[in-house]
């Protein structure tokens, strides 16, 4: 059990070191977000299976916690993960092509975005 789980942290690590080092670097925070819906879905399994350790479920669990931990979010930004994160990614990473696009175009360019935000 625990060789496979070193492993496949081993792996994730790997992945997401490739990941940073081929993105190009004024997309790396693009990246970086993307990967805060996958963190959210960890979390949440993680959280599921103390719960069944524990004799109950997260369905029962999670209204008794209130407002003392957020696992109905990190449960709401986990469902769908990995879409979310390339979505997450996609939007942010034009978004900055759009931001450094816009000031490469000059003065004219500048205080029109100026003007607008």
């Amino acid at each position: 059990m625990y060789s496979a789980l070193s492993g496949l942290v081993t792996l994730v690590l790997v992945t997401a070191g490739q990941t940073f080092a081929e993105a190009p670097k004024t997309q790396t925070i693009a990246v970086a977000l993307g990967l805060v819906p996958l963190l959210a879905q960890w979390v949440s399994s993680i959280a599921d299976t103390v719960a069944r350790k524990g004799g109950s479920s997260l369905a029962e669990v999670l209204p008794r916690t209130g407002t003392q931990l957020a696992l109905g979010e990190l449960l709401a930004l986990g469902q769908g993960g990995l879409l979310t994160s390339m979505l997450w990614a996609a939007v942010l990473a034009l978004v900055i092509d759009r931001w450094f696009a816009a000031l490469r175009g000059g003065w004219p360019r500048r205080r029109y975005w100026r003007l607008l935000g």
